[in-house]
Protein backbone atom coordinates (compact mmCIF):
# COMPACT_ATOMS: atom_id res chain seq x y z
CA UNK A 1 0.00 0.00 0.00
CA UNK A 2 1.31 3.49 -0.98
CA UNK A 3 2.51 5.84 2.11
CA UNK A 4 -0.04 8.32 0.09
CA UNK A 5 -2.93 5.86 0.63
CA UNK A 6 -2.07 4.81 4.48
CA UNK A 7 -2.12 8.48 5.21
CA UNK A 8 -5.01 9.53 3.93
CA UNK A 9 -7.58 11.10 6.70
CA UNK A 10 -10.52 8.56 6.66
CA UNK A 11 -12.47 9.84 9.75
CA UNK A 12 -12.33 12.39 12.82
CA UNK A 13 -13.94 13.20 15.84
CA UNK A 14 -13.61 14.28 19.60
CA UNK A 15 -13.82 12.72 23.23
CA UNK A 16 -14.42 15.46 26.12
CA UNK A 17 -12.75 13.17 29.03
CA UNK A 18 -15.06 13.99 32.10
CA UNK A 19 -15.95 12.19 35.12
CA UNK A 20 -19.14 10.54 33.40
CA UNK A 21 -17.36 9.28 31.02
CA UNK A 22 -14.17 7.95 32.95
CA UNK A 23 -16.46 6.18 35.27
CA UNK A 24 -18.04 4.40 32.60
CA UNK A 25 -15.01 3.77 31.21
CA UNK A 26 -13.56 2.25 34.34
CA UNK A 27 -16.38 0.25 35.34
CA UNK A 28 -16.64 -0.90 32.21
CA UNK A 29 -12.89 -2.09 31.60
CA UNK A 30 -13.33 -3.85 35.44
CA UNK A 31 -16.54 -6.04 34.24
CA UNK A 32 -15.26 -6.85 30.64
CA UNK A 33 -12.33 -6.85 30.97
CA UNK A 34 -10.98 -7.69 33.67
CA UNK A 35 -13.73 -9.85 34.83
CA UNK A 36 -14.23 -8.49 38.08
CA UNK A 37 -17.74 -9.79 38.33
CA UNK A 38 -16.24 -12.98 38.77
CA UNK A 39 -14.36 -12.16 41.75
CA UNK A 40 -17.60 -10.69 43.39
CA UNK A 41 -19.56 -14.16 42.59
CA UNK A 42 -17.12 -16.62 43.97
CA UNK A 43 -16.90 -14.41 47.22
CA UNK A 44 -20.75 -14.55 47.60
CA UNK A 45 -21.15 -18.43 45.91
CA UNK A 46 -18.75 -18.88 49.06
CA UNK A 47 -20.90 -16.90 51.97
CA UNK A 48 -23.48 -18.16 50.59
CA UNK A 49 -22.14 -21.94 50.76
CA UNK A 50 -21.17 -20.90 54.44
CA UNK A 51 -24.12 -20.00 55.45
CA UNK A 52 -25.76 -22.86 54.14
CA UNK A 53 -23.21 -25.08 56.76
CA UNK A 54 -24.03 -22.69 59.24
CA UNK A 55 -28.18 -23.66 58.69
CA UNK A 56 -27.31 -27.62 58.45
CA UNK A 57 -25.37 -27.18 61.87
CA UNK A 58 -27.83 -25.50 63.17
CA UNK A 59 -26.40 -22.40 63.57
CA UNK A 60 -29.16 -19.68 62.74
CA UNK A 61 -26.51 -16.67 63.41
CA UNK A 62 -23.94 -18.12 60.85
CA UNK A 63 -26.71 -18.78 58.31
CA UNK A 64 -28.19 -15.20 58.87
CA UNK A 65 -24.52 -13.25 59.17
CA UNK A 66 -23.85 -15.64 55.67
CA UNK A 67 -26.71 -14.62 53.99
CA UNK A 68 -26.13 -10.58 55.08
CA UNK A 69 -22.30 -10.71 54.01
CA UNK A 70 -23.49 -11.98 50.53
CA UNK A 71 -25.97 -9.25 49.72
CA UNK A 72 -23.71 -6.84 51.00
CA UNK A 73 -20.65 -7.53 48.67
CA UNK A 74 -21.73 -6.49 45.60
CA UNK A 75 -22.75 -3.09 47.43
CA UNK A 76 -19.36 -3.32 49.00
CA UNK A 77 -17.45 -3.36 45.74
CA UNK A 78 -19.71 -0.87 44.07
CA UNK A 79 -19.09 1.67 46.91
CA UNK A 80 -15.52 1.38 47.47
CA UNK A 81 -15.04 1.30 43.38
CA UNK A 82 -16.84 4.44 42.86
CA UNK A 83 -14.58 5.72 45.88
CA UNK A 84 -11.51 4.56 44.19
CA UNK A 85 -12.40 5.80 40.42
CA UNK A 86 -13.57 9.21 42.06
CA UNK A 87 -10.11 9.97 43.71
CA UNK A 88 -8.07 8.56 40.64
CA UNK A 89 -9.81 10.80 38.40
CA UNK A 90 -9.90 14.25 40.88
CA UNK A 91 -6.06 13.10 41.59
CA UNK A 92 -5.37 13.32 37.81
CA UNK A 93 -5.68 17.00 37.28
CA UNK A 94 -4.78 16.79 33.12
CA UNK A 95 -7.13 13.88 32.24
CA UNK A 96 -10.03 16.19 33.79
CA UNK A 97 -11.72 17.95 31.23
CA UNK A 98 -9.12 17.01 28.77
CA UNK A 99 -10.50 16.78 24.57
CA UNK A 100 -8.77 14.46 22.52
CA UNK A 101 -9.19 14.66 19.06
CA UNK A 102 -8.57 10.78 16.87
CA UNK A 103 -8.34 11.27 13.13
CA UNK A 104 -8.41 7.64 11.93
CA UNK A 105 -6.68 6.40 8.47
CA UNK A 106 -6.41 3.02 6.96
CA UNK A 107 -3.63 1.18 9.31
CA UNK A 108 -3.44 3.00 12.33
CA UNK A 109 -5.29 6.18 14.23
CA UNK A 110 -3.71 9.07 15.80
CA UNK A 111 -5.12 11.00 19.16
CA UNK A 112 -4.00 14.49 19.85
CA UNK A 113 -4.83 16.79 23.17
CA UNK A 114 -2.95 18.68 25.38
CA UNK A 115 -0.69 16.45 26.70
CA UNK A 116 0.50 15.40 23.37
CA UNK A 117 0.23 13.07 19.98
CA UNK A 118 0.00 9.25 20.47
CA UNK A 119 0.06 7.03 16.34
CA UNK A 120 -0.97 3.59 16.86
CA UNK A 121 -1.82 0.87 14.57
CA UNK A 122 -4.80 -0.97 14.69
CA UNK A 123 -3.01 -4.18 15.19
CA UNK A 124 -1.80 -2.77 18.16
CA UNK A 125 -5.24 -2.69 19.80
CA UNK A 126 -5.69 -5.23 22.39
CA UNK A 127 -9.55 -5.30 22.26
CA UNK A 128 -12.08 -2.98 21.12
CA UNK A 129 -14.94 -2.83 23.80
CA UNK A 130 -18.15 -1.56 22.54
CA UNK A 131 -21.13 -0.09 25.00
CA UNK A 132 -24.37 1.76 23.75
CA UNK A 133 -22.32 5.09 24.61
CA UNK A 134 -18.77 4.60 23.85
CA UNK A 135 -16.04 2.58 21.78
CA UNK A 136 -12.92 1.79 24.31
CA UNK A 137 -9.49 1.65 22.06
CA UNK A 138 -8.21 -0.43 24.58
CA UNK A 139 -4.11 -0.68 24.19
CA UNK A 140 -3.61 -2.57 27.49
CA UNK A 141 -5.58 -4.33 30.00
CA UNK A 142 -5.94 -1.07 31.71
CA UNK A 143 -5.69 1.25 29.65
CA UNK A 144 -7.41 2.73 26.32
CA UNK A 145 -9.05 5.44 24.80
CA UNK A 146 -12.49 6.65 24.54
CA UNK A 147 -14.04 7.14 21.67
CA UNK A 148 -17.77 8.87 22.46
CA UNK A 149 -20.55 7.24 20.09
CA UNK A 150 -22.49 10.03 19.86
CA UNK A 151 -19.70 12.79 18.43
CA UNK A 152 -18.93 9.86 15.62
CA UNK A 153 -20.25 9.68 12.32
CA UNK A 154 -22.51 6.45 10.95
CA UNK A 155 -19.40 5.86 8.86
CA UNK A 156 -16.96 6.18 11.65
CA UNK A 157 -18.92 3.66 14.25
CA UNK A 158 -19.41 1.13 10.96
CA UNK A 159 -15.37 1.23 10.37
CA UNK A 160 -14.52 1.12 14.34
CA UNK A 161 -17.01 -1.79 14.48
CA UNK A 162 -15.81 -3.48 11.17
CA UNK A 163 -11.97 -3.01 13.38
CA UNK A 164 -13.64 -5.05 15.98
CA UNK A 165 -13.76 -8.22 13.51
Amino acid sequence: MRREDRMKLLFETKSEYTYDEYLKFSRTVQNKVQRLWLLQLAMVAAFLVLAWLGWKKGSTVEAIAGIIVAVLIPVIFYLVNSWVIKRLYQSNHALQGQVSTFRFYRDHFEQDNALGHTSIPYDELTEIVETKTNFYLMVDKNQGMILIKENCTPELTAFVQNLKK
